[in-house]
């Protein structure tokens, strides 16, 4: 790593990367490569606060990701030992709810943070936008239900 990507990582503090860039949690981003675009945060407060959460918003997501996939790595394993006629007892299975633990944390933690950073952003958002915004989270929400009614149907 060259000594100019090295400072403005310790500028810019954590970072998380997606689709070939690294988002810094103040706003700052920089391209995946060692040679690409570093960008300092937004000057603008509201693009500013745009670029904060949509880090959060990433770390969220993958924070909540890396809990689910564990959640349902470890059910797997527990399920799968139910199906077998001579099961021995749970081995490591203090070791997991408790890695399983940390991760809810993480991801608790992180859909927290994402909240307060998409809180800020929308206080800078014009009336217009957060109308918009407005309509279209209703509409997904309907549709939600939509897709929930259809999946109640059960055979």
């Amino acid at each position: 790593m060259n000594e100019i990507i090295r400072k403005f990582i310790e500028e810019h503090g954590n970072s998380i990367g997606h689709n070939g860039w690294i988002y810094h949690e103040d706003g700052a981003r920089r391209e995946a490569s060692s040679h690409g675009t570093l960008q300092r945060p937004p000057e603008d407060p509201q693009q500013r606060a745009k670029a904060i959460a949509y880090y959060w918003q990433l770390v969220a997501e993958r924070a909540e990701t890396e809990f689910v996939e564990f959640q349902q790595q470890i059910k797997n394993h527990y399920q799968d030992a139910l199906t077998h006629r001579y099961t021995l007892p749970p081995t490591g299975h203090r070791e997991a709810l408790a890695q399983l633990k940390e991760l809810h944390k993480k991801a608790v933690r992180a859909k927290r943070a994402y909240a307060a950073a998409d809180k800020a952003y929308r206080n800078h958002r014009s009336p217009e936008d957060t109308a918009r915004e407005l309509a279209s989270e209703k509409a997904k929400a309907a549709h939600s239900e939509v897709l929930a009614q259809i999946d109640a149907f059960k055979l």
